[in-house]
């Protein structure tokens, strides 16, 4: 499978931050990645998901809480 993210539409979501599904399909199951963008000094709204979320932080810095757990930088 090939994916061409330049075609894929950034949307800005309701916790704040810019969101482009660069893969989400039925053809690889529970699968998806995206591509997550938040503006500098924005704090995201809690949210949570029905899947497994693995962060890749490709520039700036920020903190992330996980359950109930104290936020970690």
């Amino acid at each position: 499978m090939i994916v061409r993210s330049k075609n894929a539409p950034e949307i800005y979501t309701r916790e704040k931050c810019f969101i482009t599904e660069l893969l989400n399909s039925a053809e690889v199951g529970s699968l998806s990645l995206a591509r997550a963008r938040v503006e500098s000094g924005v704090t995201t709204e809690l949210h949570r998901l029905n899947v497994d979320e693995v962060y890749y932080i490709l520039e700036g810095e920020g903190s992330m809480q996980i359950d109930n757990q104290p936020a970690k930088d």
